[in-house]
């Protein structure tokens, strides 16, 4: 009987040993719908609320640039009574005052950058809700890979087991060897299920991002090019970073309000129409002539206000002028800031590169290679299936390493991309 144990053991050790590489080191097909990065992204960019504030702010501020040739309200007045004489007269007026033309330009150029300043915040929040999704994205990616891992190494340790127990109980070896094996693989376990969390976690953050009511699913990345994919790292992008363009919008809006504050020292104009009746006898070229409410007289008036009291306006005007000059230093800050920052990550961007470059070519290559030698040692009796599964769990460690290099290359890529034009 124990030699058929042994007989059974090799035929399952030569089909068990052909398929735990391919588990091991291909990816598992995902018999739920895959949702790409791109497809991602763009429905984050249409659900999320804050792209919508966003556009709504920008609508509303070229909504608003409609009102720079706002001339203010016009007056209608009436008078009836004794005003003239004894007699009931009634006056109509209308009166409109009318700003200074340099005022109104500036107030459409005030407006103008506005818009821009607008459309540039809006840009800032898009890009940061596609860095948002993007590094998600790559976590739910890598967290399947994961759970694909510690799936694969879950079912090699029950196989294991279900020859441990066969040895055991057989009596071709002791007891501590089946219990330093299920030892091992309820850590297995655990770290499977741990992953399993981690994975459902990130696919239900992905599904809420992207305003879905369901869990997102992706596909499990397979290679590094996978996240360093259109990350142009060989040029400078910094010019192009939203919180430079909207320094910049800034600035200018600034410059504006101040021409703005300083148009207002500048007269407005008024323009008024009359109408009124003069009733009683007055004297007409020499003759009097007796005049009822019936008889209307009309003419216009024209006149400028000018602001006799200046302190308030200059004082304005100062401070316009300094707001200005704090605008232009904080754009001088913003640039140099955002140029440090970019320069910092495509170092850093750099470095991990080469890390990760150095792990799969020196350990992850390698990986497969030891994987394959130790299952031959296995099947061909050489090597225990306590030694089996202790190199295989050092494998797995090594692919995990290899994940965490992508997660960390993933931040830094995404960052970097935030920089670029969209």
């Amino acid at each position: 009987m124990i030699q058929i144990s042994e007989r059974k053991l090799k035929a399952g050790g030569s089909a068990l040993a052909a398929m735990l590489f391919f588990i091991l080191f291909s990816p598992q097909i995902q018999a739920q719908k895959q949702v790409s990065l791109d497809s991602c992204i763009a429905m984050a960019l249409r659900s999320h609320p804050a792209a919508g504030s966003a556009e709504l702010h920008l609508s509303a501020a070229v909504k608003e640039k409609a009102a720079a040739s706002d001339i203010g309200k016009t007056d209608f007045d009436l008078m009836a009574g004794q005003y003239n004489s004894i007699e009931n007269d009634l006056q109509f007026t209308v009166n409109q005052s009318i700003p200074f033309p340099g005022l109104m330009l500036a107030q459409s150029k005030l407006l103008k950058s506005e818009v821009q300043l607008a459309g540039y915040r809006r840009d800032v929040t898009l890009r940061e809700i596609s860095r948002q999704t993007r590094v998600l994205w790559f976590q739910t990616s890598i967290a399947r890979r994961r759970v694909q891992l510690a799936d694969s190494l879950w079912n090699t340790a029950k196989r294991l087991m279900d020859i441990a127990d066969l040895r055991y109980r057989t009596g071709e070896s002791a007891l501590v060897e089946k219990l330093i094996l299920e030892q091992k693989a309820a850590m297995i376990e655990s770290a499977k299920k741990e992953a399993t969390l981690e994975l459902a976690s990130f696919e239900k953050q992905l599904g809420m991002l992207c305003g879905t009511p369901t869990p997102v699913s992706v596909l499990a990345i397979s290679a590094s090019r996978d996240v360093i994919s259109g990350i142009q790292a060989d040029r400078p992008v910094w010019q192009e970073h939203p919180n430079l363009q909207m320094g910049l919008a800034e600035s200018e809006r600034a410059q504006n309000q101040l021409s703005l504050e300083r148009m207002k020292l500048f007269p407005d104009f008024r323009l008024g129409y009359f109408n009124q009746s003069m009733s009683g006898i007055m004297d007409v070229n020499g003759s009097p002539v007796n005049f009822t409410r019936a008889d209307r007289f009309s003419g216009y008036t024209a006149g400028i206000s000018v602001p006799l009291w200046f302190v308030p306006q200059k004082a304005r005007v100062s401070s316009a002028r300094l707001r200005a000059e704090a605008s232009s230093k904080s754009l001088e800050n913003t640039v140099l800031a955002v140029s440090m920052q970019y320069e910092a990550l495509l170092m850093k961007f750099k470095t991990q590169s080469l890390r990760l470059e150095l792990l799969e070519q020196k350990q992850l290559n390698v990986s497969e290679t030891i994987t394959q030698k130790s299952m031959l040692a296995w099947q061909q009796g050489e090597a225990s299936y306590l030694e089996l599964l202790y190199t295989l769990e050092q494998q797995y460690q090594i692919q995990n390493e290899w994940l965490n290099a992508l997660l960390e290359l993933n931040d830094t890529a995404a960052s970097i991309k935030y920089f670029q034009t969209q």
